[in-house]
């Protein structure tokens, strides 16, 4: 029987591994839901409080 830090352990190791990092560069499938002068909202299935990208020239 597993310890419950043991238990812990894993439940953490399967959390981190189905956590999407996402970094500037790298390429993400997406759905656009908001278009704006200056601004896209994209969709990538990642939950965060603030994420967003200016795009200047757009």
């Amino acid at each position: 029987m597993e310890t419950p830090a043991e238990t812990r352990l894993e439940m953490e190791l399967l959390y981190n591994d189905s956590i999407k990092m996402i970094h500037e560069g790298r390429i993400v499938k997406g759905k656009i839901v908001a278009l704006k002068t200056k601004e896209v909202l994209v969709d990538v299935g990642f939950m965060h409080a603030r994420l967003g990208y200016h795009c200047p020239g757009f």
